[in-house]
């Protein structure tokens, strides 16, 4: 690939919208960043009452829903908080940005149509008109920036399980709804221009009318291009609110456990990855143990009984894990749960040490 020079004196806008916030980075020509901000949507808009981002339903049945118009605000909010003296948008030659992609978006058919969406997809529920998904990469996508409908980009269709990984899957499309195609329209890939900004950015915010929109993508899927994976077998890790790992290849093996993409970067490459729903929200409820607590109570208080114990078990918790787990997921595929009411103590020490 040839080498490629960005516009000087440009700047360059990407967003993050997570499960608990919206980022943005502002990068010039050179990649330095320019400016950077973010939108806790639990402290900086206390008046959805959200917790972690989101609604639980008090049943306890697992249903989990975020309030649409609580993106909405974020994204004018971010773009509030970038509004510095010493900040031009005139200057920010294209925007772009990432999504989570843990959930679906459902427009009641008797509701108001009040954003312009970019997937709309039948479901059959006589209370529902469109689903659609993935998430906040639509919404806070491509779409709102042009003020237009625009192209699924490739990893977000995959993501819906309505291709054969490279394009629309005839079979699926016409299982799911007849002329769902036409009402799709066309993919493209995530590094595509979508379009101009919409007029309200450039009236609100005075961006320049030929600032470009690139297609917005997954946020995983885009990791593969932010750290430059680039040899089949790179593998990455990512603990956000759900946990992840991926990696690259060129001989894709699709099956239940897990999800296949289009690289975001190579039209002939692919990326896997298996999805845990157990990540932050779980590791920033635990406890943290003193261990001279731990000592105390399965080495009868004594460093060195705690340290025979410890030299008993292998590394890396191999064979026993003390997990805190929230909204089980069941990934991978036969996993197998058995309750115990306690380990021994050997085990206990070993699980303390806070070793994954």
């Amino acid at each position: 690939m040839p080498e490629l020079s960005l516009p000087q004196d440009s700047y360059f806008l990407g967003f993050d919208s997570s499960t608990q916030s919206l980022k943005a980075t502002v990068l010039d020509s050179n990649l330095n960043i320019v400016a950077s901000e973010l939108v806790r949507f639990d402290s900086d808009l206390p008046h959805y009452k959200t917790k972690d981002g989101v609604y639980r339903d008090p049943s306890g049945n697992g249903r989990i829903v975020s309030p649409t118009l609580m993106w909405l605000e974020a994204l004018d909010l971010m773009l509030q908080k970038l509004s510095k003296p010493n900040f031009d948008f005139a200057k920010v030659a294209a925007v772009s940005g990432s999504g989570q992609q843990h959930g679906s978006v459902y427009w009641i058919l008797r509701g108001h149509c009040w954003i312009s969406l970019k997937m709309l997809f039948p479901l059959r529920n006589p209370q529902f008109g469109w689903i659609l998904a993935p998430l906040l990469s639509f919404l806070h996508g491509a779409s709102l920036l042009v003020g237009a409908y625009a192209a699924i980009d490739h990893s977000d269709g995959a993501g819906m399980n309505l291709m054969d990984i490279k394009s629309w899957s005839k079979v699926a499309l016409e299982a799911t709804a007849p002329g769902l195609e036409s009402k799709l329209g066309e993919l493209a890939p995530a590094y595509a221009v979508a379009g101009n900004i919409a007029p309200y950015f450039v009236e609100r915010y005075h961006f320049n009318k030929d600032c470009l929109v690139v297609q917005w993508s997954g946020d995983n899927p885009n990791s593969v291009a932010g750290l430059t994976l680039n040899i089949p077998g790179d593998l990455a890790i990512s603990l956000g609110t759900s946990d992840t790992v991926f990696m690259i290849t060129k001989d894709p093996n699709p099956g239940l456990e897990g999800h296949v993409f289009p690289n975001q970067v190579d039209a002939e490459g692919y990326m896997v990855m298996l999805v845990y729903k157990n990540g932050s929200l779980t590791r920033e409820g635990t406890v943290v143990v003193n261990l001279s607590d731990v000592r105390n109570c399965y080495a009868d208080k004594s460093w060195d009984v705690f340290n025979k114990f410890l030299q008993q078990t292998q590394p890396l918790n191999v064979g026993f894990h003390r997990y805190i787990i929230e909204n089980f997921s069941g990934t991978p595929d036969g996993l197998k749960e058995k309750e115990v009411e306690e380990f021994d103590p050997a085990s206990e020490i070993r699980n303390h040490m806070g070793i994954p």
